[in-house]
């Protein structure tokens, strides 16, 4: 259990750079704008050599005693991101990036949120997305976090929104855990939200950058190193000895989570082959259905064989079922020339487009108001229409002894 705030207390806000100039007077005034009194700026420089310590320098002369700086050479941004972290001497603690920008009432709201609820770990908002030079491009709207969620990738809490009691951090082990510095603010996440409640602020508290020279936008090119450091530490997490059985029954969405993505991010930069590539990975394991659906919306190179082992992966477990199929289509038939339902019985499927009672390959065509008269125990979702509707079943892996695999 987390400890009482003290009235008023001091926030923290650490900006890590190396070589940030062209936009580190954004992020420096976005701290000092704070409209909550107690903030102090903790300055983390990894070895800038572009003039960013001048302005810095600058800074502390026109605002005395409200920047601390340390400079100290690091090998990466993650070694000066928990360098900086172990600086902060607040009992609440932020980070904004050079290129990032907090708005004005971000701490005052935080500080507010901790004082109501005093258990969470942490709490974050919603964010403008912006290029290097502020303009605002987007608005990423958040979701309430859920660690399940989070551990599958669907639930992302923008780390320049976000605000931490020190005192969980610590506890998730900030001074004495060896972090993996590729993987560090995930992994911190992570383990906050096994100790502690998360708390999700509706609204803007921040501006992200997303452009070509960001970390972030250059890391998820290199989609591969990427994900096998991801998979790497998946594999480390969820073999740990005291892991709760409830989390360790996830490492497979957790797998196809993170496939997923890199799929949609590499999407939304048009590097469709990438994402397809990640997307056919992802089908290794048990991915979300939903996300699957909307990200077909957008790569045009799904296929059959995709929706065959998407369904196989699901089906390998399990002893013989019997299946109900929603949609008689072509991706139908195709799927029961293809075998995969060999080891089962497909004993009926749902289609409002066919005569009730017509056959599709020795199938019963019936309506859906007739489920419930139907011996079964697997409902597979084989039509984009169906999948569209049937948004529940796409998330939900058992429901009444039965298991919904969303096939779209």
């Amino acid at each position: 259990m987390l400890s009482a705030l003290a009235e008023n207390p001091l926030v923290s806000i650490m900006i890590n750079c190396k070589n940030g100039k062209p936009s580190i007077r954004r992020s420096i005034e976005g701290v000092l704008a704070q409209s909550y009194p107690r903030v102090e700026l903790v300055f983390q420089d990894g070895g800038s050599t572009d003039g960013t310590i001048d302005i810095v320098l600058e800074y502390m002369e026109s605002h005395p005693g409200r920047i601390r700086l340390n400079r100290e050479p690091d090998s990466c941004a993650e070694e000066g991101f928990f360098r900086g972290l172990k600086a902060c001497r607040g009992d609440i603690i932020a980070v904004s990036c050079s290129d990032e920008e907090l708005l004005p009432h971000a701490a005052a709201l935080a500080v507010e949120r901790f004082g109501a609820h005093p258990g969470i770990g942490a709490t974050y908002g919603d964010v403008y997305v912006t290029d290097l030079e502020g303009r605002i491009t987007d608005t990423w709207t958040a979701r309430p976090f859920s660690l399940d969620a989070f551990l599958r990738r669907e639930c992302d809490p923008p780390f320049a929104s976000s605000f931490f009691r020190k005192e969980a951090m610590i506890e998730a082990g900030l001074f004495e855990r060896k972090w993996d510095w590729s993987i560090g603010e995930f992994e911190l996440w992570l383990r906050i939200g096994m100790k502690y409640p998360i708390d999700y602020i509706p609204g803007v508290l921040a501006k992200y950058a997303w452009h070509s020279n960001s970390c972030s936008y250059k890391g998820f090119l290199d989609d591969e190193t990427f994900v096998a450091r991801r998979k790497a530490f998946f594999e480390r997490f969820f073999d740990e000895p005291d892991l709760p059985e409830s989390i360790r029954a996830l490492k497979q969405q957790a797998f196809a989570g993170l496939h997923l993505f890199i799929a949609k991010v590499l999407s939304s930069l048009n590097e469709d082959s990438k994402a397809h590539a990640q997307l056919v990975k992802s089908l290794e394991y048990i991915p979300n259905g939903q996300q699957m659906y909307e990200l077909m919306r957008r790569l045009p190179a799904w296929n059959i064989e995709m929706l065959r082992k998407h369904i196989a992966s699901h089906l390998a477990d399990l002893p013989p079922r019997r299946i109900v199929c929603y949609g008689a289509g072509n991706d139908f038939t195709r799927l029961l020339a293809s075998g995969v339902f060999s080891d089962h019985t497909v004993v009926a499927v749902i289609d409002n487009f066919r005569p009730e009672g017509d056959l599709v390959e020795d199938v019963p065509v019936v309506r859906e108001h007739d489920l419930a008269k139907i011996e079964h125990n697997l409902i597979v979702v084989t039509s984009s229409k169906w999948a569209r509707e049937l948004r529940t079943a796409a998330t939900n892996w058992s429901m009444n002894h039965t298991r919904y695999i969303p096939v779209i």
